[in-house]
Formats: C-alpha cells, sequence, structure tokens
C-alpha cells in the first residue's frame, strides 16, 4: 500500500487524534470507510446481475481482504 503523508497545523487535539489513527485503528478505520463508500456499488452489481435462482446475485458481497 503507498504510504500517504498529510501536514495539518493549529488544532493540536485533531493532530493528536490523527497520531492515534497509526497501526491497526487506522486499518480499522480504512476498512470501515471502505465498506460504506462500496455498499452502493455492490447494490449496483447486483441490480444489474439476471436473475435464475438468486444465487449469484446472493453472492455479491463486500468482503475485507
Amino acid at each position: 500500500m503507498a504510504k500517504i503523508t498529510i501536514v495539518l497545523t493549529g488544532d493540536e487535539a485533531l493532530n493528536r487524534r490523527l497520531k492515534e489513527l497509526a497501526g491497526p485503528k487506522a486499518k480499522e478505520a480504512v476498512r470501515k470507510a471502505s465498506r460504506t463508500a462500496l455498499g452502493p456499488v455492490r447494490d449496483a452489481a447486483r441490480s444489474a446481475l439476471p436473475v435464475r435462482s438468486g444465487k449469484l446475485r446472493k453472492a455479491v458481497k463486500v468482503r475485507a481482504l
């Protein structure tokens, strides 16, 4: 994964909170945001699929890697 660096100045409380997002918390935050953002994509993919038994539609999911 590419390294992203952001520099914010002025708000110490905000800077402390951003530093807390290092490591596992960052991964958790990205996973949660991705699930939320990919929900509409999942729904669109499901609606575009043909329906015979419904198994294919049910198989379209958002998963964490």
